[in-house]
């Protein structure tokens, strides 16, 4: 999480930054879910479905890491080719999972 990143979506405000991120936070087991069936499916429309909201959700929260993995995600579908499905959601599951897992109270008090 880069509170500078996300405070540039939010035109500097360090509040909604936070709130952004803690709404991001709350929807993952929906995203989780959302992602899991889909693979499990192997319905690649609802699983491009479910990345994109993901990717678009994570682009204002500062979430670079989540951005950038999502994003690829969503580019494999679309351009219909060929890839690990398995290793590229365990890489977006990693990359949810750690920011779950952030501290975000560290970067509160550190603001």
């Amino acid at each position: 999480f880069s509170l500078e990143l996300a405070k540039e979506f939010t035109s500097n405000n360090e509040d909604l930054a936070f709130e952004l991120f803690d709404m991001l936070r709350g929807e993952f087991d929906g995203y989780k879910s959302g992602i899991a069936d889909a693979v499990r499916d192997g319905d690649m429309v609802e699983l491009r479905a479910q990345v994109h909201k993901l990717h678009g959700a994570s682009r204002c929260c500062g979430t670079s890491e989540l951005k950038e993995v999502s994003n690829r995600v969503e580019n494999l579908i679309v351009q219909n080719v060929e890839f690990d499905i398995d290793k590229e959601i365990s890489e977006l599951l990693t990359a949810i999972q750690r920011i779950e897992e952030f501290d975000i109270e560290q970067v509160k008090k550190a603001g």
